[in-house]
């Protein structure tokens, strides 16, 4: 996350920023926008984008995956993925 974006639109300095969202994708059913912040998976910090994959990774078919997400103006939501069945 870079230090200048968060400053400016009231974001945490470290997660991983969603910049793009699939149509049809787990993310777009969870409702994740561009712009959120992924801060917590499963409870635990997120530095980075492979903190979220690997919450992902752990998660067995058809289990939800909390995530805490912050939004541009510093709110916070939670937020389900379900990972899909193989």
């Amino acid at each position: 996350m870079d230090p200048a974006l968060a400053e400016s639109q009231e974001l945490p300095p470290s997660g991983a920023l969603v910049t793009e969202v699939a149509p049809a994708s787990m993310a777009e059913h969870a409702g994740l926008l561009p712009g959120m912040v992924v801060v917590e998976a499963e409870n635990k910090p997120v530095r980075g984008a492979k903190d979220v994959v690997t919450a992902l990774r752990k998660a067995k078919p058809g289990e939800s995956v909390l995530l805490r997400v912050a939004l541009p103006g510093g709110a916070l939501e939670l937020r389900a993925l379900t990972v899909p069945e193989k």
